[in-house]
């Protein structure tokens, strides 16, 4: 289930105070912004640090001078890293971050202000756990026997959000950085090495795996309903045997349409740029969506 969430709030008296509690499957709040894209999926090497996970979270907005300050806390599931007890490609497994038994703890402070026709927001988040690849076990891959091991790691990052929000256009982006963030579709197989025959093939020999990225987007609103969007996303992991791919880059458009409030029609294109390692070659992609979504 993708989203399945309680949401428990109070609104202090006389204080501009609001707390309360959220639990379930939601949105991380590591990264509160989205560009405009069809399927979050599709937006590998966008440089798009997005993931929904089972959490507890517990919130705190007040009204300030300043505009409305934001704290959230959240202790997650570590749903993380390569499987530890995969032994084919539909098994149920067990992946590194729940073999950690370590809960991963975000944070975010976050600024949300109205200033004339414009709306403001800036959020700084960070996070923290870990990733346990001690405990593989052998798989079969093919006709080959294959023995994985590897080490526990740290999972790490800290991400910077902006938005600036007018009826006629928005201006919004991301940056992130950090280690070990496959959760986030931003690195894969941190910590580990293979082995096949009791000769080591290295697929990755690192106690830490670094990356970072961000994205940019533009949105013009020239009619009632209709919202156009384009913008530019990077995504770089820093060279080591671990990464298949690097210096992934992105263009992205897309086209949206709504009537009576209810009714939407979206277009999207897509196109992706990236180095893959063992061969030391620019490969490019492009991807086209549509989407009809009536809400009710």
């Amino acid at each position: 289930m993708r989203h399945a969430v309680i949401d428990l709030a109070r609104r202090l008296p006389g204080k501009g105070r609001t707390v309360g509690l959220k639990a379930g499957s939601t949105w991380s709040i590591f990264a509160p912004l989205s560009p405009a894209v069809l399927g979050l999926a599709w937006g590998w090497g966008i440089g798009n640090a997005w993931q929904r996970q089972p959490q507890l979270q517990l919130y705190l907005d007040e009204e300030t001078s300043l505009g409305t300050v934001g704290v959230r806390l959240a202790a997650c599931r570590p749903m993380t890293g390569d499987s530890t007890l995969r032994t084919t490609n539909i098994s149920a497994n067990i992946d590194a971050g729940d073999a950690s038994s370590t809960p991963m703890m975000e944070a975010e402070l976050r600024l949300e202000r109205k200033a004339g026709p414009f709306s403001c927001f800036v959020s700084l988040a960070a996070l923290t756990g870990k990733e346990d690849y001690t405990g593989m076990t052998p798989k079969r891959i093919g006709n080959a026997d294959y023995r994985v091991v590897g080490n526990v790691v740290d999972v790490k990052g800290v991400a910077l959000a902006l938005k600036l929000d007018h009826r006629r256009f928005a201006v919004q982006g991301e940056y992130y950085t950090g280690e070990n963030l496959d959760l986030f579709g931003a690195q894969v197989l941190s910590g580990v090495k293979s082995i096949r025959n009791d000769v080591t093939r290295v697929l990755a020999v690192l106690d830490s795996a670094s990356v970072r990225g961000g994205w940019g987007q533009l949105t013009v609103k020239p009619a009632p309903g209709l919202e156009i969007s384009g913008g530019v996303g990077v995504d770089d992991p820093e060279d080591h045997p671990s990464s298949f791919y690097k210096r992934n880059g992105a263009l992205y458009c897309s086209a949206s349409k709504t009537w009576f409030k209810r009714l939407m029609l979206t277009l999207c294109w897509i196109r992706v740029r990236t180095r893959l390692t063992s061969i030391d070659q620019v490969m490019e992609g492009h991807h086209m969506s549509s989407s009809l979504r009536l809400s009710f």
